[in-house]
């Protein structure tokens, strides 16, 4: 029997190896904090602080940083793509103070994530960027979107991508039949992430879908081929809700839920019970088809 008995050795972590831990923290450390901040309320601008100053410390310490993050299989360009992310949701709840700022982290989240969802939502609010390019990149992102089945990125970017064809962003004209093809689908993808909370994720702006909803409609009314030129402002693409809002209680339907004046057939109403209600106070009187109470009567009956 040997005179001593082995006494086990622990490895250490070498000195190497502690300092890139350390660097490390300091790294994801600002991100934890960030986390504990209401970048929408009061904790804005620390938000903001915090977030700029992360991204300061991985540039200017990118020599030091980058080898220990990737030491530990972290890579630094995935961490600066998480702090801009989140410096973008801030930036979005102010868009008055940051748009400038906004468009230099939009250019930069492109470089590193060119087909991000949510960089390309940024890209569609920053006036900044022009038509051209908004249309590249959403297009470019909801393509990349339909590849990976990702039905919320759907349900934002298809209405994303109609009102910018719309407005000219693919060319001074867009094709009739290209946009009864996306509202249709994106009515489909938006009812389907509605039913399990899906649009609270991404944000989903609904004024974009009811202007390419109400243009989509007015469109239909119109037979003269299917070139039509682009709408020449937001606010003139904001004036086609009137085909999808109900005459008496001006609520916005979609279009499988309007019915109209069955003589007229020019005034719309979400329910039965709105157009019983507006005949009787308003459109009995205006109707240009006449009198067509009999009409009413049997809805009644139903």
């Amino acid at each position: 029997m040997p005179d001593t008995v082995p006494v086990p050795t622990v490895a250490m972590a070498g000195t190497d190896q502690v300092m890139d831990v350390s660097y490390a923290i300091q790294a994801l450390a600002p991100l934890m904090h960030m986390h504990t901040l209401d970048f929408a309320g009061t904790g804005h601008d620390t938000y903001v602080h915090t977030g700029l100053q992360a991204l300061a410390y991985l540039r200017n310490r990118s020599a030091l940083i980058w080898p220990a993050l990737w030491s530990l299989g972290l890579k630094a360009e995935l961490l600066e793509l998480v702090y801009r992310l989140h410096l973008s949701m801030a930036y979005q709840t102010r868009p008055e103070y940051h748009q400038a700022i906004l468009l230099i982290n939009t250019q930069r989240i492109l470089v590193l994530a060119p087909n991000n969802v949510f960089n390309a939502r940024a890209v569609c609010i920053n006036p900044f960027i022009d038509l051209s390019t908004k249309y590249d990149v959403v297009l470019a992102t909801t393509k990349a979107a339909k590849r990976n089945n990702d039905d919320v990125a759907m349900s934002v970017l298809l209405w994303e991508l109609c009102q910018i064809l719309l407005l000219g962003g693919g060319g001074p004209t867009f094709k009739k039949s290209i946009i009864d093809h996306i509202v249709h689908h994106g009515i489909t993808y938006t009812t389907h992430s509605c039913s399990w909370g899906g649009h609270f994720i991404m944000g989903h702006r609904r004024e974009v879908m009811w202007r390419c909803v109400g243009a989509a409609e007015g469109l239909k009314a119109q037979s003269e081929g299917d070139v039509f030129s682009a709408f020449t402002s937001e606010e003139h693409l904001q004036s086609q809700v009137i085909h999808v809002t109900c005459d008496a209680c001006m609520q916005l339907t979609r279009p499988s839920k309007i019915s109209r004046c069955q003589a007229c057939l020019q005034v719309k109403y979400c329910s039965t019970e709105c157009q019983i209600f507006h005949w009787m106070r308003v459109h009995s009187t205006e109707c240009p088809a006449g009198n067509t109470l009999p009409i009413i009567e049997d809805l009644q009956q139903k």
